[in-house]
């Protein structure tokens, strides 16, 4: 049974495991210039994803676990503009 929930710290290695496993070689940009291997971490990119899932505005679904760990079958990751006042 799939469940949706906002994305936490706590699940955050599921997330990076999903995008590794299907979205950051497959994203058209990411692809165009070969910027990383499927299933492969990039240090850039999951820091960026990690400051976006401390927004608390992102949504994962999980299908159950992985060994022991949550995991992703789908995440929508929402970032916050920054804006600066001055």
């Amino acid at each position: 049974m799939t469940r949706y929930e906002l994305l936490t710290t706590e699940v955050t290695e599921a997330v990076l495991q999903h995008l590794r496993d299907s979205f950051f070689a497959d994203e058209p940009l990411n692809k165009a210039v070969s910027l990383c291997e499927r299933g492969q971490p990039h240090a850039a990119l999951e820091r960026l994803c990690i400051a976006t899932v401390a927004d608390g505005l992102s949504l994962g679904a999980f299908d159950g676990e992985k060994r022991g760990r949550p995991h992703a079958a789908d995440v929508s990751l929402v970032s916050v503009p920054c804006m600066t006042i001055l």
